[in-house]
């Protein structure tokens, strides 16, 4: 159950291939039960009295974080599709808020991939409910209401949510082909990352709320499929760590502080649908790193990294593998064991600009996050941060 070679898209393997992938998934799962059971355990305590639908109950929720995360790696017409699947109790569903089918439809894989091309482009949810004693689709929608989350952005993966309400989500679990990771949180994460790109002179509550509009950025240029780097640089001369003539600089004489970000007043909903999100994701299609400053406004784009100074090369990394553990298990590791040169100049980018910080988005799915920790006294790398950032 290996990840495609570095630079290889999952979406492009063959048919048999495919199919062969999705018989271990199965059988990954029916290995490993106590990963949905946990899940379920999860989603189950979040819910006791949050909800007023008496009915759902184990194993129906084990069942439909099943039938998501096989719903991921399902295809249509040979090509894979995002989507998010919310739990919501058939009779508060309000007409106003749903596309209602005539006919429930049956929570499984191929109707999830059969679904997920519509939903796509208008940011709604397949919205499950409890009909007969089993989970069906009752239509397309959104709720706002304490629910579930169950939300797929690549082949492969899926996350588990507890959504308070459209604002605040709490991240129960990230599923991967190839293990689990409990409790992913950015705020935990932020705590032990240095961040100085965001925490100075921010309240708490406006601090939370760039974090989560970061990790709004990050998913729609995830959803992309390309490969990418996006940095937000507080240092002011990070032209020097750029190659000139190699991107597009965008003037900062209009850039007031905070002023693309003050209109949101903090929500996140109203942040997702803006067009700010958008501009950002395309100009990281180009080929080249995209820069931002910590207001989320586009500095550069197209940016090729180079070192700062030839003669003070970074030779080593912190890296960590197990998330936003962060100081479980860092090891010291060569520059060369970090990835490939994209992963090797996001290194250095962050070794010579000691206030920034990179996200590196492979093509084949893992986002590494990198930065300088003045505890650790080395860059920190931290592999397979969609978990959290996501």
């Amino acid at each position: 159950m290996s990840r495609s070679k570095e630079g290889t898209s999952e979406i492009d393997f063959s048919e048999d291939f495919w199919k062969f992938g999705r018989v271990l998934e199965e059988e990954f799962l029916r290995a490993n039960p106590e990963i949905i059971d946990a899940c379920e355990a999860q989603i189950l305590k979040k819910m006791k009295g949050c909800s007023e639908d008496k009915l759902l109950k184990s194993p129906l929720v084990g069942s439909a974080i099943q039938a998501a995360f096989l719903g991921s790696l399902e295809q249509d017409e040979g090509r894979s599709f995002p989507f998010v699947v919310k739990y919501h109790p058939d009779h508060l569903c309000h007409p106003d808020f749903i596309d209602r089918f005539e006919m429930p439809l049956t929570l499984d894989p191929k109707t999830i991939s059969k679904l997920a091309p519509a939903i796509l482009p208008t940011r709604k949810a397949i919205l499950v409910s409890i009909v007969s004693g089993e989970f069906r689709i009752i239509g397309v929608g959104d709720t706002s209401r304490p629910t579930f989350v169950l939300s797929s952005l690549r082949p492969g993966t899926l996350s588990v949510d507890f959504s308070f309400n459209k604002d605040l989500i709490d991240r129960i679990a990230f599923l991967t082909r190839t293990r689990t990771l409990w409790l992913p949180n950015f705020l935990r994460v932020y705590e032990h990352s240095d961040w100085r790109v965001f925490n100075a002179g921010l309240a708490a509550d406006s601090l939370e709320f760039r974090l989560r509009a970061f990790s709004e950025i990050l998913k729609r240029i995830y959803l992309y499929q390309r490969g990418a780097i996006v940095i937000l640089a507080v240092d002011t001369d990070w032209r020097l760590a750029t190659s000139k003539g190699s991107k597009f600089n965008i003037t900062t004489s209009g850039h007031a502080s905070n002023n693309r970000l003050s209109r949101f007043k903090n929500k996140i909903v109203k942040f997702r649908s803006s067009n700010l999100v958008n501009d950002i994701a395309t100009a990281s299609r180009v080929d080249g790193a995209t820069i931002l400053d910590k207001d989320f406004n586009i500095l550069a784009f197209g940016a090729k990294l180079r070192p700062r100074d030839s003669s003070n090369l970074i030779s080593k990394v912190s890296v960590t593998d197990s998330s936003w553990r962060l100081h479980d298990n860092l090891s010291l590791k060569p520059i060369s064991e970090v990835g490939g040169m994209r992963h090797q100049s996001s290194s250095q980018f962050a070794y010579d600009m000691r206030k920034s910080h990179v996200i590196t988005v492979s093509e084949d799915g893992p986002i590494t996050w990198q930065f300088w920790s003045d505890k650790h006294g080395s860059v920190v790398s931290i592999k397979n941060a969609e978990s959290f950032i996501l």
